[in-house]
């Protein structure tokens, strides 16, 4: 039985899209760098602000500091609530995040500057 040329076409682009993107994925994570064979960085995951910011003070919730009033900002995010009866904003050490949530080497990278989620932790092979 032959198909349709235009199932074809959209069975074709999607096999495409789909093999680009797994090794688009697999280049990010276990990729090595062409000119010296080095692994490159190895992208552990999103850091978790909200699971931070409770570790210590359940009350504590995550909030994006906005340096831009209009849109999204991913360079800040804070940590507020009740401290000790008053009201306080904790700014975060995004680095600090991906530390404590995978291990010591881990440093946060921003991946997606529209993205205030666009934050990943990374760490050397």
């Amino acid at each position: 039985m032959r198909y349709p040329l235009p199932f074809r076409m959209v069975f074709g682009l999607l096999v495409g899209f789909t093999g680009a993107y797994v090794a688009i994925e697999a280049i990010d994570r276990f990729g090595t760098d062409p000119g010296t064979g080095e692994r490159l960085e190895v992208v552990l995951g999103r850091p978790d602000f909200e699971e931070y910011c409770s570790r210590d003070n359940s009350e504590l919730v995550v909030t994006p500091v906005a340096h831009d009033p209009i849109d999204d900002d991913p360079l800040g995010w804070s940590c507020s609530g009740p401290v000790r009866g008053l009201f306080s904003t904790i700014a975060i050490d995004i680095d600090d995040v991906c530390r404590v949530q995978f291990e010591p080497r881990a440093r946060a990278r921003l991946f997606d500057l529209d993205d205030p989620n666009g934050w990943r932790c990374i760490s050397d092979p």
